[in-house]
């Protein structure tokens, strides 16, 4: 088996982290186009974690339900997980990407620093931002969506998710 340097040159080992199961398929590399479609191509730990969290089992189902990323401030975070919303809405029709941050405010904020980008970037022709205060979003040619959420106990409720990042997940105790 080769080395994490072979195949992602560059990388500092992870402290901690699920190692890559090569014997899987992954999502990785859909994730990483977006992100050079975006203009911000990858980094060799943030190919890691797509690839990990990308993984599929034999039917093609993603392997983990739940990813815990954590990284020292800019250290590409928001890149990796625009990249992996967008192409987490291009999988299929009328997907659900969800995000949070430790305050509603905040969440619409972060959004819209990623609708800038996204809107800078030859994907802009996938979709189409919203901007309004309570229904901004990304709108994908094949009805899929990403949108922020306020960080609150029903402000999901009875609304499909196919995926959700919680942003700043440090903020919140272990009930919220």
């Amino acid at each position: 088996m080769p080395s994490l340097q072979a195949l992602y040159p560059g990388l500092v080992e992870p402290r901690y982290g699920t190692p890559r199961n090569l014997d899987r398929a992954t999502y990785g590399a859909h994730t990483a186009a977006a992100a050079a479609a975006l203009k911000q191509p990858l980094f060799p730990h943030q190919r890691y974690i797509a690839d990990v969290a990308g993984e599929v089992d034999d039917d093609g189902v993603l392997v983990y339900r739940r990813v815990v990323v954590s990284l020292q401030r800019q250290a590409g975070k928001t890149t990796l997980d625009l990249a992996n919303d967008i192409q987490n809405c291009l999988m299929g029709p009328n997907r659900k990407v969800w995000y949070t941050a430790q305050s509603g405010q905040h969440a619409t904020d972060k959004f819209l620093e990623m609708a800038e980008v996204f809107e800078h970037s030859p994907l802009r022709k996938l979709g189409k931002v919203r901007r309004s205060n309570g229904s901004a979003r990304i709108s994908f040619v094949n009805g899929s969506e990403l949108r922020p959420h306020p960080p609150t106990a029903d402000s999901l409720h009875s609304k499909q998710s196919d995926k959700n990042t919680i942003d700043e997940g440090w903020f919140f105790d272990v009930v919220q």
